[in-house]
C-alpha cells in the first residue's frame, strides 16, 4: 500500500517499480514542455475517460506535443481553465465524443502541478518480483476524504505499507507535505496492530535539492524518521531514497526493503497453495466484470461455480481447491481469508471484489477534483450538503457500467453495505427507498470553521444549564479522519427522527435538537484529539430524558453510545472527564448568551 499525501511521486513510484524499460521510464521524468506526442498520448491514455480514443486520435493527427498544449486551453472566470476556440472546434468538428471541459482541466492541472493525480485507490497494473514471491501495489489517493475508505484495508495486518515524502519538505513547516511521515505513521498505528517491519518510509524528489540541500536534508530525514519510529513501532529498516535517474539501484533497494518487509508480515503465516489459487481465481473475475462493464459484485453460487469450472480446467493442482468446495467450514475460511487480504468483502450471499478500490471510484464520483476524468462526477448542484440521490447515484454509475436491472439491484445491494459499514445514511423516506432517496455522506460534510455557524442555529440562545463529557486519546495516537464521520452516521441511524437536521451538520461537529429547551453539541478536533459532548438546556430539568425509571442526562446516554462506539478502534485509548458545568466557563454570561 503506497501512501502519503497528494502530490508526493505515489503513482510515479508505482510506476517506476513496474516499468518494462528503464531507458523510457527516465524520459517521463522529464519536463511536460518537452514531452513529444507519443508521451501526450501515454498521458492520455492513462486518463482513462470514455472519450480516450478520441483523444489520442486528436493528439496523433494534431501533433499535439508538450510545447503546444497551451494551446488547447484558456483562462476563464475565476482563474479556471476553459477549452480554447482551438480545442473547442477540433472537438464540435472531428472528435466529438470529447468532453472538451475535461479535458481541458486535465490539461491545465498536468501544466501547473506536473502530474496526474490518483483518484481514490489504484491496483496498479504488473507487480514486483521477488524471486518465488509477487507483490501487488495499491495507489492511495493523498485527499482526506478518500481516508475514510482507506481505513477498511489499511488497517490488515496482511498488508505492507510504504510511506512517501519529498526531500524538500523536510524541516519546512510550511510545506503541504511537511510531516508526512509521522501523520501516516499515526494514522496506520490508530487502525490496529500492523507486524514489526511491515512498515517502510521513502523519500521523493531528490532531483529538487542540490548537494548542499541534500546534506542538511538527509540531517532533518534523520530526525524525522526518529519521530515516526516512536509512532509507529512497525517501523524498523531505514528510509529509502526514491533516485529515478539511478532507477537500476533504487529499484534493487525497493526489492531488498520489500522482501524483508515481506518476510515480516508473513512470519509465523502459513498459506495453502490452494488459497493462493484462489486469490488468482478472484483477480480473473475482476478482469472479467471490469471487461463487461459489470459491477464487481457476485453471488456465492457465482463465485463456488467460476471455482468449480477452474477445477475441471486444471484436475491435476486442484484437488484441495475441490475439497475446500465440499466442505462449508473450509470454503468458509478462505472466505475469511481472501477478506483479510483485502481481495473480497463479503455481503451477505454476495461478494464485492476489490472492495477498497470499489469504494475509493465510488466516492471519486462525489469529491471535486479537476483531474478526474476517468469517472464522471456528480454536479455540485445535485451534491446537497453531504447528500445525493439514489437517482443520480445509478446514472453515475451507469456511465461505467452496463445498466439494467440486475446492475441496479447491485447497486441498491452496494448502498445497503455502505450504510452497514456506516460510511453513509440512508435518509428515512417513509420507509420506502424510491429514486428520490437521499443518502448522507458525512466524509463530505463541510468542515465547521466558525463558532459564528452554531449561533446562526440559535443553539447558545437562554441557556441556563451546561452539562459535558470529553473524551481525549492519551496516548498521542492520531484520531483516524473516518472516526467521527463514522460516529455521526451512527448516531444518525439510531437516533429519532428529527434529532440531526443536515443544516446542523458538519465533518467536525454536529447539533442535536433532543427536545424542545434541549440542544446538544458534539464535535472532534483532531490535532488535540478530542471528542466533546456538551449539553444546553433552558433549565437542569431539561436535561433529563428517559422514562421515570431510567431516566438520565443526556449526556450519559450520548456518552455511552461514543464509549460503544470507540471499543471498534481497539488502538485508541480515551481519558473520560466530565466538564464545568459553569456558564462562564463554556463562554457564555448568565443571560445564556455568547
Amino acid at each position: 500500500m503506497v501512501c502519503g499525501f497528494g502530490g508526493v511521486g505515489k503513482s510515479t513510484f508505482c510506476r517506476a517499480m513496474t516499468a518494462k524499460s528503464t531507458p523510457n521510464f527516465q524520459e517521463t521524468l522529464e519536463s511536460v514542455h518537452t514531452w513529444d506526442t507519443s508521451k501526450i498520448v501515454e498521458w492520455v491514455n492513462r486518463l482513462g475517460a470514455p472519450w480516450t480514443n478520441d483523444a489520442v486520435d486528436l493528439v496523433i493527427s494534431e501533433h499535439v506535443t508538450g510545447q503546444n498544449l497551451p494551446e488547447l486551453i484558456q483562462l476563464g472566470p475565476a482563474g479556471r481553465s476553459v477549452p480554447s476556440s482551438t480545442l473547442t472546434n477540433m472537438c464540435r468538428s472531428k472528435y466529438k465524443s470529447i468532453d472538451a471541459q475535461a479535458f481541458s482541466t486535465a490539461v491545465f492541472a498536468l501544466l501547473e502541478k506536473g502530474y496526474l493525480s490518483t483518484v481514490g485507490a489504484v491496483k496498479v497494473d504488473g507487480q514486483i518480483e521477488l524471486h518465488d514471491k509477487r507483490v501487488s501495489m495499491v495507489d492511495f489517493a493523498g485527499q482526506i476524504e478518500f481516508m475514510v475508505s482507506h481505513q477498511l484495508l489499511l488497517s490488515s495486518m496482511h498488508t505492507i505499507c510504504m510511506i512517501i515524502q519529498p526531500a524538500p519538505s523536510f524541516g519546512r513547516p510550511d510545506s503541504s507535505h511537511s510531516g508526512s511521515w509521522d501523520y501516516w505513521a499515526r494514522f496506520l498505528a490508530s487502525l490496529g496492530d500492523r507486524r514489526v517491519g511491515s512498515l517502510l518510509l521513502a523519500v521523493s524528489h531528490l532531483d529538487k535539492l542540490d548537494g548542499i540541500s541534500m546534506a542538511a536534508s538527509r540531517r532533518l530525514m534523520g530526525d524525522a524518521f526518529e519521530e515516526a519510529k516512536l509512532a509507529n513501532p512497525s517501523i524498523l529498516a531505514s528510509p529509502i531514497e526514491l533516485d529515478y535517474h539511478n532507477l537500476v539501484q533504487t529499484a534493487l533497494t525497493v526489492r531488498n526493503a520489500l522482501k524483508g518487509a515481506f518476510e515480516a508480515v508473513a512470519a509465523n503465516w502459513w498459506v495453502p497453495r490452494s488459497y493462493d489459487t484462489l486469490s488468482t481465481i478472484v483477480q480473473d473475475e475482476a478482469r472479467r466484470c471490469s471487461e463487461c462493464h459489470e459491477l464487481p459484485i457476485v453471488s456465492r453460487q457465482r463465485f463456488i461455480t467460476v471455482v468449480d469450472e477452474y477445477c475441471l480446467a486444471h484436475p491435476l493442482d486442484s484437488e484441495l481447491l475441490s475439497n475446500i468446495l465440499s466442505d462449508a467450514n473450509l470454503f468458509n475460511r478462505a472466505i475469511e481469508y481472501l477478506e483479510a487480504t483485502g481481495e473480497i468483502m463479503s455481503v451477505g450471499e454476495q461478494l464485492l471484489i476489490d472492495p477498497i478500490g470499489w469504494f475509493s471510484s465510488f466516492l471519486g464520483h462525489f469529491i471535486k477534483d479537476d483531474l478526474n476524468v476517468s469517472s464522471i462526477q456528480i454536479d455540485k448542484s445535485v451534491l446537497q450538503r453531504g447528500t445525493v440521490c439514489l437517482r443520480d447515484i445509478v446514472e453515475a454509475l451507469s456511465h461505467d457500467f452496463e445498466s439494467s436491472s440486475s446492475t441496479q439491484g447491485q447497486i441498491h445491494t452496494m448502498m445497503d453495505l455502505l450504510c452497514n459499514l456506516e460510511m453513509c445514511v440512508r435518509l428515512n423516506n417513509g420507509g420506502i427507498e424510491t429514486p428520490s432517496t437521499r443518502f448522507l455522506f458525512p466524509c463530505l460534510l463541510p468542515t465547521l470553521e466558525s463558532l459564528q455557524d452554531l449561533r446562526s442555529q440559535g443553539v447558545l440562545d437562554n441557556v441556563s444549564a451546561i452539562r459535558g463529557q470529553r473524551f481525549k486519546e492519551i496516548n498521542g495516537n492520531l484520531l483516524p479522519p473516518g472516526l467521527f464521520v463514522g460516529l455521526l452516521a451512527r448516531m444518525y441511524r439510531r437516533m429519532s427522527l428529527g434529532t440531526f437536521d443536515l443544516q446542523r451538520m458538519w465533518r467536525n461537529c454536529a447539533v442535536l435538537a433532543i427536545k424542545t429547551g434541549l440542544r446538544v453539541i458534539i464535535k472532534c478536533d483532531s490535532p488535540t484529539r478530542i471528542i466533546e459532548i456538551v449539553a444546553y438546556s433552558v433549565n437542569k430539568e431539561s436535561l433529563f430524558v428517559g422514562a421515570a425509571k431510567g431516566q438520565a442526562s443526556i449526556v450519559v446516554w450520548l456518552a455511552h453510545l461514543v464509549r460503544a462506539y470507540l471499543k471498534g478502534y481497539t488502538q485508541l485509548h480515551f481519558d473520560e472527564v466530565l466538564l464545568c458545568p459553569s456558564l462562564q466557563c463554556h463562554g457564555l454570561n448568565r443571560a445564556g448568551q455568547g
